[in-house]
């Protein structure tokens, strides 16, 4: 590292002991520069002349000003691209709606001189018209374009790094599903036709992109799985079929003639998916369910898998759930199925020291009901 004074001021050696010098300077505007240099020699004659630029005001010959600064501005129309690149049309939305939010309040800023504090300052006022899970998300964006920066020298650091910004602390997330008693509610108090796209989101788990965008050529009735061109993941995916969900499509594609599983008004194009969640939120006001939406039918399809017993890494393939952390979050519904392995271990590996009977009646356990499809096709 370099010394505060002396012939290797502004130097710096990384990594270390590697041979590869570094210098660091500032123009006439303050803004700080790090330059990749090589052997020692050669980074002190590019100091002392990279100095003497910045004290007549000029860079390699040509007049320095304010326009040469790199701004916020700057590396988001740079690595944008390369953030979504592989995303799914919903997915470069939502980072093209993150990079506007940060392009708004810090375009304008050097991004050398946007400041831990700076960025702490705006969570705190994001906090209080967002949820904190919303924030962290923009958080981790910003996160995510000051990495690229780092690594192609455009900044020294990454102002939202690690122990740098403290990203807003969640509360746990309650996986809300529906009971059998929900559901049929539910399917009673809608037309046929919309109650079997209720019956189908429960029994695949398909997100509402994903149902709503299935065509006729989509449904492999005779491997049991429908082809999935738009996902969450950015890629194509197949969904696994049961019974239930493959008589409900069959009857469906039997209602109309349209390329489209769900067909609009006119039958050229899918369903409006804002229409559908609003449709599927007035009736679960008028049932009287409450903190539940369209997607809670994905909820439900995973938590009967769990608790029905389904091993988790099933769970996660049938759910196509990129991580195991999103699984875990439904692990906890499956208390009957960890006592029950418990209950094998006993079973097949007794001890060589068995403890005295109980005296005592064993607690009696009630198991799970069997999931029943609220609406069965005909």
């Amino acid at each position: 590292m370099a010394r505060a004074k002396g012939e290797d001021r502004g130097l710096f050696e990384r990594p270390k002991d590697s041979g590869v010098w570094w210098i660091r300077w500032t123009d006439q505007f303050g803004q700080e520069h790090r330059e990749k240099v090589g052997k020692k020699s050669a980074a002190q004659s590019l100091y002392k002349k990279r100095k003497n630029d910045a004290r007549e005001g000029v860079k390699l010959g040509a007049p320095l000003n304010r326009r040469q600064v790199v701004t916020v501005k700057d590396l988001l129309d740079q690595y944008l691209p390369e953030m979504v690149s592989g995303k799914s049309p919903k997915g470069v939305a939502a980072y093209e709606k993150q990079a506007s939010l940060w392009r708004k309040k810090f375009g304008n800023t050097a991004a050398s001189e946007l400041r831990p504090g700076d960025i702490s300052n705006f969570k705190e006022h994001l906090l209080e018209t967002k949820a904190a899970g919303t924030v962290n998300r923009s958080l981790t964006f910003l996160r995510r374009l000051y990495t690229l920066a780092v690594r192609d020298l455009k900044v020294p650091s990454n102002p939202v790094g690690s122990k740098r910004v403290k990203f807003a602390k969640e509360p746990r997330e309650r996986q809300k599903y529906f009971t059998n008693e929900e559901e049929a509610k539910l399917c009673a108090a809608t037309d046929r036709k919309f109650g079997l796209m209720i019956v189908i989101g429960a029994q695949t788990g398909l997100r509402r992109g994903e149902q709503l965008g299935l065509r006729r050529s989509d449904v492999d009735f005779e491997n049991r799985q429908a082809y999935l061109a738009s996902t969450k993941a950015g890629e194509p995916q197949y969904a696994r079929l049961n019974s239930v969900a493959l008589a409900a499509l069959r009857e469906q594609l039997g209602s109309h003639t349209s390329d489209w599983v769900f067909p609009g008004v006119r039958g050229d194009a899918p369903m409006d998916g804002s229409a559908v969640t609003r449709r599927f939120q007035r009736l679960c006001e008028k049932v009287g369910i409450s903190d539940a939406s369209w997607h809670t039918l994905r909820h439900t399809f995973v938590s009967r898998l769990v608790m029905l017993g389904a091993p988790l890494p099933t769970v996660k393939a049938l759910a196509r759930h990129k991580s195991y952390e999103m699984t875990l979050k439904y692990a906890h519904l499956c208390p009957a199925h960890e006592e029950l392995n418990l209950e094998k271990l006993a079973e097949n590996h007794q001890p060589a020291l068995k403890p005295a009977p109980c005296k005592k009646k064993p607690v009696q356990r009630k198991t799970l009901p069997a999931m029943e499809p609220a609406m069965v096709a005909s």
